[in-house]
């Protein structure tokens, strides 16, 4: 559910790439608000931890894929759109 309301907001407010740096304070707000979090900067720790916790389990009941490699950019756009953690970019 997590994703599927933070994918909805981001897919009704923004055509280009999020930083939350760089964004609106109300943009920002409801996209904590989605979250049911604090701040963007909670969303984004949310979505690295169950990003994590996904990956664990994945590996343990398929094994790890060698192939793919694992996103080094810490930014939430990267954890939202990286192939690990969404099937596609939000376009």
């Amino acid at each position: 559910q997590l994703y599927h309301r933070l994918t909805q907001v981001i897919r009704l407010c923004l055509d280009a790439d999020f930083e939350p740096a760089s964004s609106l304070k109300g943009l920002n707000a409801l996209i904590a608000r989605a979250a049911a979090l604090p701040s963007v900067d909670l969303v984004l720790t949310q979505l690295i931890e169950k990003q994590r916790e996904v990956s664990e389990i994945f590996i343990k009941y398929i094994g790890e894929i060698k192939s793919r490699s694992q996103p080094t950019d810490s930014s939430l756009e990267s954890v939202l759109s990286s192939g690990s953690a969404f099937p596609h970019r939000f376009e």
